[in-house]
């Protein structure tokens, strides 16, 4: 019996440390464990993060209504990632899946709901600033970045004014 309980602990263990290593691994969270990313791999955290704030967005209007101030940054999140596709297009490069709605995380109360997306807009942040000081970055790529980051400040004043 003693058996049966360690190897479903064991089970439960490995499912969750892989699941923490996919998150580590996606978005703005994989982009600043990246040491000197390439273009490829900024641009495709960079899509992967508004993968998710666009995802996370929408299940908080999903539980809760059209309310704001998700229901004005969801908007923004789709313009986002408008913004980064063309700069995978341009280079041959594939635009990566949309797995966001993967890492969703159902909010409880509305207070969880803001304090996610503070979350995720600081994360935003963290990543463009990153990016940004990164060497040899192309202007069309650090255009678009500064754009973001622009846009992710002002998301995030709009989560503290709740």
């Amino acid at each position: 019996m003693m058996k049966l309980i360690y190897g479903i602990l064991l089970g439960l263990l490995l499912i969750f440390n892989t699941a923490f290593a996919a998150d580590a691994g996606y978005g703005a969270k994989g982009a600043i464990n990246t040491p000197q990313p390439t273009v490829q791999e900024m641009l495709t955290f960079a899509i992967q993060d508004e993968y998710l704030a666009h995802s996370q967005y929408g299940t908080v209007l999903d539980t809760f209504g059209k309310v704001r101030p998700f229901s004005n940054i969801i908007l923004s999140e789709e313009r986002h990632i408008s913004y980064l596709q063309p700069l995978f297009t341009d280079r041959g490069w594939d635009i990566p899946a949309d797995k966001g709605k993967d890492m969703v995380i159902k909010p409880k109360t509305f207070a969880e709901a803001l304090k996610l997306g503070t979350q995720i807009e600081t994360d935003n942040i963290a990543m463009y600033e990153y990016f940004l000081q990164q060497p040899d970055l192309p202007s069309d790529a650090k255009t678009v970045f500064e754009l973001l980051l622009a846009a992710s400040n002002k998301h995030l004043q709009a989560f503290s004014k709740w």
